[in-house]
């Protein structure tokens, strides 16, 4: 089916129809138990977010709502419904950050395109606005890769307190909770790899997502001015970080930073009048170590990995010149052809008699009868227009058929049930446009200009029944 499959989940209803719901690298997908094609189909940056139901609900449930408002039912009926279906709301928890960040340059990037460019703002007004076609169909093939990829090179920065945003709510039976976000997960992953990583090794197939974020949120990596436990899986994580911050010490030449709080507490800075001297120290170590591997984590998640310069490192021999070593040099200086070669070209050329000369006065004629206003070809194009608004206008349809021609022979050869309903799409949309908009241009020229639209009337006219044949042979296998 093309993409490779991530998580299969069989026993998922979709409008009480049994089927196989997929999720692949950029898309979910829903099929059905016998056709093996794609009844429903969602890209990652379509979906705004996801819905379980209620613990206590008879129906094990999920629900994907869209940007455009529209919801998407799956009910789970297998028999470990409720593990299967929390599988899948797992993994949408983690696939879905990437494609939103995605979908938000994307965005931006299409904006900064259509602004920049009015005769692309107009066909988009033209096509996607009115219906014709849809906008990732216009897209297609305008954003390249490179175009994409100087879109999202930014990425967005992380506040140094996001930790401390994260507030504990008491739930009134002896426990709280923390309400995390998207965002909150996502900043926690890019200021410490090693929990991502745990993330990936425990959930979902040792651990729920809940039961993760609890462990988290009680560990010593969260607290870090208590001991560690035993069964704390954060602990190896703490120590890596730790040796992270050891190596980032050593001299580096690509930057000149320097931790400005040292691990030892500062005279002046402590009141050893609260507590015994020992453990004011031990707790004031730990919080400036806390302190500087908090900023060395956020500017690393920020800047990314910290590089050196490329330097231009000199050789042995990096002093000669980068000649070629050539062992027959005189055949790259020297014509190499002799006295013979040059007699037997003339020879040659002297025996050479030209076949089917025309005379200037024929050619002149024939090229007369073929320019516009000759008698082959009869002059029904206005020299110049009426007006800019009549230019702008022809300009303006000449460009909205040529998006609908493009998309139409793309279509072939049709290979797929999907091509067949683009190719048949368009050529409804070909029909209309003839028939509407092309029509109503046409009513507003003179009899003299009517010429200008005989070339898209034509091409128009070709598709139609390239599609008409396609049709007919269709019918008849």
């Amino acid at each position: 089916m093309g993409e490779q499959s991530l998580l299969e989940v069989f026993g998922v209803r979709y409008k009480k129809q049994e089927g196989v719901l997929i999720l692949m690298p950029t898309t979910v997908a829903w099929t059905d138990e016998y056709s093996g094609e794609f009844k429903v189909k969602f890209h990652y940056q379509q979906i705004k977010a996801q819905r379980i139901s209620a613990e206590a609900s008879s129906k094990v449930q999920l629900q994907l709502i869209l940007f455009d408002g529209s919801m998407t039912n799956f009910h789970f009926t297998g028999d470990e419904a409720v593990e299967q279906r929390n599988k899948v709301k797992q993994l949408l928890q983690y696939l879905l950050p990437k494609f939103s960040e995605h979908s938000n340059s994307d965005l931006k990037l299409k904006s900064s395109l259509l602004s920049s460019d009015a005769s692309l703002h107009q066909l988009y007004k033209d096509l996607v606005a009115g219906g014709l076609i849809s906008p990732e169909e216009f897209w297609a093939n305008r954003l390249t890769k490179s175009d994409v990829d100087n879109g999202s090179q930014q990425q967005s920065g992380l506040p140094s307190a996001f930790l401390a945003d994260v507030q504990a709510v008491a739930d009134g039976c002896n426990a709280v909770k923390y309400n995390l976000t998207v965002d909150t997960i996502d900043a926690i992953f890019r200021t410490y790899p090693s929990v991502k990583s745990k993330h990936a090794e425990l959930v979902p197939s040792k651990m729920s997502e809940s039961e993760f974020w609890v462990q988290f949120f009680q560990s010593q990596l969260f607290h870090r001015d208590t001991s560690s436990t035993s069964n704390d899986i954060f602990s190896d994580c703490l120590s890596k970080e730790r040796q992270a911050l050891i190596g980032s010490s050593s001299p580096d030449v690509s930057h000149d930073f320097k931790f400005n709080l040292p691990d030892q507490p500062m005279e002046g800075y402590s009141t050893n009048s609260i507590c015994p001297a020992t453990v004011s120290k031990v707790a004031d170590k730990l919080l400036l170590q806390r302190c500087n591997q908090h900023s060395y984590m956020v500017l690393k998640a920020i800047g990314g990995e910290l590089r050196t310069p490329e330097v231009q490192i000199p050789y042995k021999g990096a002093e000669a010149s980068n000649e070629l070593a050539l062992k027959h040099s005189q055949k790259f200086v020297e014509i190499g052809a002799s006295a013979d070669d040059f007699s037997c070209l003339l020879a040659e050329l002297s025996q050479w008699t030209p076949k089917h000369i025309v005379d200037a006065n024929s050619a002149y004629s024939a090229v007369m009868y073929l320019v516009p206003g000759g008698s082959l070809m009869p002059w029904d194009t206005p020299t110049s227009f009426r007006s800019a608004d009549v230019h702008f206008q022809l300009l303006r349809h000449q460009a909205a058929i040529a998006e609908l021609l493009r998309h139409f022979w793309a279509c072939f050869p049709i290979v797929s049930p999907q091509l067949e309903e683009k190719v048949s799409r368009m050529y409804k949309c070909l029909q209309d446009y003839e028939q509407l908009k092309l029509a109503e241009f046409s009513a507003s020229l003179d009899t003299g200009e009517q010429g200008l639209l005989s070339h898209m009337k034509k091409s128009i006219a070709i598709a139609a029944e390239k599609y008409l044949t396609w049709r007919n042979r269709k019918d008849k296998s």
